[in-house]
């Protein structure tokens, strides 16, 4: 049986032209102006763009940059003792402790 070396082997490349839209998501949604960049100076290999494409907006890049306004504020009102308390329960843990309790509370007045 001849060896592979013996044989002739040809592979196709793609040489397709991407569009504007998908070279931005190749290249992490970096915007087109980058882009426009990076072919205009030639600083990729391999980099050919549909110039009749549409460049549309990215949802995933429009999403990343929403924001919320920020919580105003909080008052603060003076309590009387045992008006307003913060409680929280931690457990339940893989460790007792000396008494045999396996969670943990919390209690916090928020008397000022």
């Amino acid at each position: 049986m001849p060896s592979p070396k013996d044989y002739k082997f040809s592979f196709n490349a793609n040489t397709s032209v991407l569009s504007w839209e998908m070279w931005h998501q190749h290249f992490g949604h970096i915007g087109y102006s980058g882009l426009q960049k990076l072919l205009d100076k030639l600083l990729v290999d391999g980099f050919h763009v549909d110039m009749h494409s549409l460049r549309p907006d990215c949802m995933a890049c429009t999403k990343a940059k929403h924001s919320e306004k920020p919580f105003r504020l909080a008052e603060k009102k003076k309590t009387e003792l045992g008006e307003l308390m913060h409680v929280d329960v931690w457990g339940k843990y893989e460790i007792v402790s000396i008494h045999k309790n396996s969670y943990y509370v919390v209690m916090i007045d928020n008397t000022l």
